[in-house]
């Protein structure tokens, strides 16, 4: 998947509602709007991965060079977040400190772990995309209804892992094939009235119980979605600052939850404490332009640029 603006625009959009829909849950604040975005997020977000992932270089370029890209552009500033949430924590650190931060992530820190499983998935499982989101449409559903539609701690004991480990391929894979069909008017129709029907079941759902419902108007509204991916690729569609944002996610996404915590610590009313903590990711992620290291163990990605052949880089996307 080529370059495409539009994506980074929908990328910086779903983070500026990740970081409102977090605002909103340290604040216990219930509304409908963010109900309705708790809804497609995360599952746009793992899509997004998933549509812009570059399959068959993934499965045929040496494991060692997708180690060292994927760990200098995702792992790397992932594991340097996961130190700094840990600081306060300071006590409560041991020797199985290591396979909880990879296998039972706190907070928003699980999004890199799923997303390296899926990767590797990807790499390993050589069935064709469509195979795999047969193959994966099962088990995502099954743990949805099973432990609910955010999350659990799956097992006890050391091995016990979180369940979006098994509730988000789905949407991945889904993601992976969207990227290699071309949208007809059948495909652009399908797609936006399950959308549509989805949305209309999600928010009719609001302050409904039934969790077979919420699965079912969930997994429409965002299918639905994924499906309208290829459309809006093909968008002109260019924000400057939300497209910064999209392009470097992976550093709005890990470090937004800091800022919330210690500018709410101030005392701040929640929007003062909203825009300041986007104005100071923003400010920050200017600053380091054209810092050498900083910029990698923080999360912001380099300059893009393409292989000699003409096909986008191996990582195209950490986020």
């Amino acid at each position: 998947m080529m370059k495409s603006s539009s994506i980074d625009a929908l990328k910086g959009a779903l983070i500026l509602w990740v970081i409102g829909g977090h605002m909103a849950e340290v604040l216990h604040l219930e509304h409908i709007a963010f109900w309705i975005g708790s809804g497609f997020r995360m599952p746009l977000m793992v899509a997004v991965s998933g549509y812009l992932l570059n399959l068959e270089r993934v499965r045929q370029a040496p494991f060692g060079d997708i180690g060292y890209r994927y760990w200098k552009r995702m792992i790397l500033p992932w594991l340097v977040a996961s130190c700094v949430y840990l600081l306060p924590r300071g006590d409560a650190v041991s020797w199985m400190t290591p396979l909880d931060i990879v296998l039972r992530p706190s907070y928003h820190l699980w999004y890199i772990p799923v997303l390296c499983l899926l990767i590797l998935s990807a790499r390993y499982a050589r069935f064709s995309p469509a195979l795999l989101v047969m193959l994966s449409a099962p088990l995502s559903v099954g743990m949805m209804i099973g432990y609910g539609l955010y999350h659990e701690v799956i097992g006890t004991g050391i091995w016990a892992f979180d369940s979006r480990f098994l509730s988000y391929p789905l949407y991945f894979f889904f993601g992976v094939l969207m990227a290699r069909l071309e949208p007809s008017m059948a495909h652009r129709t399908a797609g936006v009235a399950v959308a549509i029907l989805g949305l209309a079941g999600w928010i009719y759902l609001y302050e409904s119980s039934d969790l077979g419902l919420q699965v079912s108007a969930r997994l429409a509204m965002n299918l639905g979605l994924i499906a309208l991916l290829p459309v809006f690729a093909r968008l002109p569609i260019r924000i400057a600052p939300v497209n910064a944002i999209g392009r470097a996610s992976l550093f709005y996404y890990l470090w937004h939850p800091l800022l919330i915590g210690l500018l709410l610590a101030q005392g701040l009313d929640p929007w003062t404490a909203l825009l300041l903590t986007i104005t100071l990711l923003a400010a920050v992620h200017r600053l380091m332009a054209d810092m050498p290291v900083l910029p990698t163990l923080l999360g912001t990605p380099p300059v893009r640029r393409t292989d000699t052949d003409g096909k986008p880089a191996l990582a195209v996307s950490a986020i």
